[in-house]
């Protein structure tokens, strides 16, 4: 019964509501799927029927939310209804002259006080475009995971300075300057068009073969006995 108190607060008749619950109650799921079947089938009788013998009635509706230039904005559709009904694919499903419904507009109460079933912002579904920060790709066979430090920031060694990480990244993005810290405390920038783990293995592929051609190569043999 919350839904009826919030209909109550929100100024309707309590008749009205309640009038509008009977009706609800006692109408049977399998009716209204018996009654939605129905109309599907006769929509599809419609389909089948010739384009011109069509009734105008059932064109769309213009259905926008009521505001002080819902007036205007008649009055503009009605203007140059006519030049829609030059188009020929068009012209045998518009009728005479445009239907327009309007819908309660946004309000100061429905503002503060928003719908029972209405979502925020906050609530919404969480996927990885939501998600910022770099984290693990979880591939099995992935060589780099084990050496990413999930984290939605990261700090300069000279300044410590935090930073926040305003995307999504894990291993396999691409196009991605990327911060390599050595448990030292050094930290080396790179950047790569690649999947990040293949920039990654070549680091690793290097400190292996003892290559110091790379500067974290070259550090990691020098310093840390090829210990990455």
């Amino acid at each position: 019964m919350l839904l009826w108190d919030r209909f109550i607060q929100r100024g309707y008749d309590f008749w009205d509501v309640k009038l509008a619950y009977d009706r609800a109650v006692g109408t049977s799921r399998s009716d209204l799927l018996a009654s939605q079947s129905m109309k599907i089938v006769q929509a599809g009788s419609n389909k089948n029927s010739k384009r011109h013998g069509r009734n105008r009635n059932e064109c769309p509706r213009i259905i926008t939310s009521y505001s002080r230039n819902s007036a205007r904005l008649r009055g503009i559709v009605q203007k140059y209804w006519n030049v829609l009904g030059q188009d020929p694919s068009l012209r045998d499903f518009l009728p005479s002259q445009p239907n327009f419904a309007f819908k309660r507009g946004p309000c100061l109460g429905s503002i503060l006080s928003p719908s029972l079933f209405s979502e925020s912002e906050s609530s919404g579904p969480t996927h990885w475009l939501t998600v910022k920060g770099c984290y693990r790709c979880g591939v099995s066979r992935c060589g780099t995971c084990r050496y990413m430090k999930p984290s939605k920031t990261f700090s300069g060694r000279l300044n410590r300075r935090i930073y926040n990480i305003n995307f999504y990244a894990n291993c396999g993005t691409c196009n991605i300057v990327y911060l390599i810290t050595c448990y030292c405390g050094l930290q080396y920038v790179g950047k790569t068009i690649r999947p990040l783990r293949k920039r990654v293995s070549e680091h690793l592929g290097s400190v292996t073969r003892g290559d110091c051609s790379s500067a974290v190569s070259k550090h990691l043999i020098e310093r840390h006995d090829s210990k990455a």
